[in-house]
């Protein structure tokens, strides 16, 4: 890729043109991208970011092809990339990817646990149900209030509630 943040830009129009036929220049820039990472162990940030932009791309497309490189995503070292393929398969309603987004919640990083249970409220289900409750309860008060959401987008009382309350004790 010679200049990677016209790349970048790129994946996003594609992204947003809503054209079938844009899901496999995506497929492939993601390929290639991540065959050049492992053959030469690791990517410089300006190639991540191609590969987190096809991530978004892909989410947009709505093509069901992307969701195995988009559960692929969600495991890499790349914080964004995960990111970004946590919410692209939201945005695909993979509801498959609820298990792996549910440990992605349970890991050390806040922020990629945070758009993980974003997109376990976004995606339903009895696994991302499990998943928002058991953080709902768990010690880590921010991303309680992600889950908390992510039950209310699912039209659980407690969510609701829960966020409602939490409103309420800082009057």
């Amino acid at each position: 890729v010679p200049d990677a943040a016209a790349a970048v830009e790129v994946c996003r129009a594609l992204g947003l043109s809503g054209r079938p036929e844009a899901v496999d220049p995506l497929l492939k820039i993601w390929d290639a991208l991540l065959d050049r990472k492992f053959r030469r162990f690791g990517l410089p940030p300006e190639l991540e970011a191609v590969r987190a932009a096809a991530a978004e791309g892909l989410g947009r497309l709505g093509d069901i092809k992307a969701v195995p490189v988009l559960r692929r995503g969600l495991i890499d070292e790349d914080k964004t990339v995960a990111a970004r393929s946590a919410e692209a398969l939201a945005l695909l309603r993979d509801a498959g990817s609820a298990p792996a987004l549910a440990r992605l919640a349970e890991g050390p990083d806040d922020a990629l646990a945070r758009t993980a249970l974003e997109a376990l409220g976004a995606l339903g289900g009895p696994v991302a149900e499990e998943a928002l409750r058991k953080t709902l309860d768990g010690p880590r008060p921010m991303l309680a209030v992600s889950a908390a959401y992510g039950l209310g987008r699912q039209e659980r009382v407690v969510g609701r509630l829960r966020l409602e309350g939490w409103l309420e004790e800082t009057v």
